[in-house]
């Protein structure tokens, strides 16, 4: 066995393995000897099965056998070789080339390093952090959207249209290629226009009706629908409206309202309100502003400055990705159009490439930081996460958990989670400072 192993680079390295028939029949006998102990075939004694029957029975089992132990072995000899130990190996190690001529193998074999990441400075570069400002205007405007929380339905007196933002009293029936299916019918429901909480399009096709008309609104269950036996599925609802109410704002706020505004604060009263919301929007403003603007500054200003070879197969794995994902927003026949021209992938593939770069470096440069900082993410913490989004979403926690773990997205959350944490502890250093 001949093995040339290089460092491509300090994240990548490459070794020429060839193998003669010689040494390939040597290890194929040596392991027919090891199935012939074991194996028991009727008319032959346990260990005494020949060679040439065991290699019959196995057939190219044998061969695929062989292969893997002649390559395993190559693998290792290439780390020993370069004084690289198999814990600084990321990802698995990949064959771009096996050839077998006559009776010998000609192969190579590609491995991924963990990069060397030196990330003197990375505090000194964070952006200057100036908090956000909330005004009289804006707190006004919460105060508001809080007051119509509490706000009781009003039956409309003198108009029997219905527009956007009113409360439709409604009986409805749900039908599926004509047949009423379980769970669609309910009467007596009051349903806010334009709140997005029934099926998409639904709340839209109400607008206009009349008290007391009748009519077919069509619609498309959403894909991720909690049930499988309606998601995606076309569906016409009788609908009959059967009243129309609204939420009036008082207007003017009292002390009585800010006290049923603040349960949980003592003797709550109108400026203790204000202070309260101002205090929450100034919160809420300065996280979006900090996963914002200043978080996409950091990491342009992270990538520029720290550069280190990265493994190129994790990036070819991102880009395949990337590709992937981009297939979904295209149609039958446009990716009928790319299974037929090979160059249409790969002139994709080839834009792709430098985000991929970007996103597998900042991989590299997160989980480094990370560890530096003590950052960690739990596994109870991912499944929060995950189950949060899909009661969000209106999707079965349990089958969306089911989902991630199958497909093995769950790294890729943890990951996530943890560069949050990290940027939030950064940002949050930076502000104290």
């Amino acid at each position: 066995m001949e093995i040339n192993a290089i460092r491509d680079d300090s994240a990548n390295i490459s070794a020429e393995i060839k193998i003669s028939k010689k040494y390939i029949d040597a290890v194929t006998d040596k392991m027919l000897k090891e199935q012939a102990k074991d194996m028991y075939i009727a008319g032959f004694r346990k260990g005494k099965v020949p060679a040439s029957v065991v290699k019959a029975r196995m057939g190219k089992e044998l061969t695929k056998a062989v292969h893997q132990e002649l390559l395993g072995e190559a693998y290792q000899k290439a780390l020993s070789n370069l004084g690289i130990d198999v814990k600084d190996i990321v990802g698995e190690p990949r064959i771009p080339k096996f050839i077998e001529n006559d009776g010998c193998i000609d192969s190579e074999i590609k491995c991924d390093l963990r990069p060397v990441l030196i990330l003197d400075g990375y505090k000194d570069f964070i952006p200057e952090i100036t908090k956000p400002t909330v005004s009289d205007d804006e707190v006004k405007t919460k105060v508001d959207m809080l007051l119509l929380s509490i706000a009781k339905e009003k039956k409309v007196v003198g108009r029997d249209i219905l527009e956007d933002k009113d409360f439709a009293l409604i009986d409805f029936e749900g039908f599926i290629e004509g047949k009423a299916f379980q769970g669609g019918k309910t009467e007596a429901y009051s349903l806010e226009i334009g709140s997005g909480s029934f099926i998409p399009g639904f709340e839209e096709q109400l607008i206009g009706m009349e008290i007391d008309e009748e009519r077919e609104i069509n619609v498309i269950f959403p894909l991720e629908h909690d049930s499988k036996n309606l998601a995606g599925k076309e569906a016409m609802f009788k609908v009959k409206l059967l009243e129309i109410s609204v939420k009036e704002i008082p207007s003017e706020l009292n002390e009585e309202m800010a006290k049923k505004l603040m349960p949980d604060v003592e003797n709550g009263n109108i400026d203790k309100l204000k202070e309260q919301v101002k205090k929450q929007l100034e919160n809420e403003k300065l996280i979006q502003y900090l996963h914002g603007e200043i978080k996409s500054k950091y990491v342009d200003i992270l990538l520029e400055k720290f550069n280190f070879d990265i493994p190129k197969g994790i990036v070819e794995q991102e880009v395949n990705m990337s590709f992937q994902n981009y297939l979904t927003s295209l149609s039958e026949n446009e990716i009928k159009d790319y299974n037929k021209d090979d160059s249409k992938i790969e002139e994709i593939k080839a834009e792709l490439l430098e985000n991929a770069k970007d996103s597998v470096k900042l991989t590299f440069i997160v989980d480094k930081l990370a560890r530096d900082n003590n950052v960690i993410a739990s596994d109870e913490e991912v499944k929060q996460v995950i189950i949060y989004e899909a009661r969000q979403a209106g999707q079965d926690p349990m089958e969306s958990l089911k989902k991630y773990e199958e497909q093995n997205m769950l790294p890729a959350v943890k990951m996530s989670i943890i560069e949050q944490k990290l940027f939030d502890k950064l940002f949050q250093e930076k502000l104290k400072a």
